[in-house]
């Protein structure tokens, strides 16, 4: 069973209405995309998840218009990329 954080929906539509250049936190990207921090974490680490930018040496953040690109690849119900072909 997976942990996720508990995100109220004022901050689901905070986050959801935020322009597509902004930057979001892994966490608030995970709540962003309703997955826990260390699914994102494993998704990023095995390059299957969204596109991120790391700042620094740790610092990894992700574009909220990047959030969206890959929520819409999504199959519903699945939660893995549609496959191309």
């Amino acid at each position: 069973m997976t942990l996720r954080l508990a995100t109220s929906a004022a901050t689901l539509a905070e986050l959801h209405s935020l322009h597509d250049d902004v930057f979001l936190s892994t966490r608030e990207a995970a709540a962003f995309l309703n997955l826990s921090p260390s699914s994102l974490n494993w998704y990023r680490c095995n390059r299957i998840g969204p596109d991120y930018v790391k700042m620094g040496t740790k610092t990894v953040r992700y574009r909220v218009g990047a959030l969206r690109a890959y929520a819409s690849t999504l199959r519903p119900g699945i939660g893995r990329p549609k496959m191309e072909g």
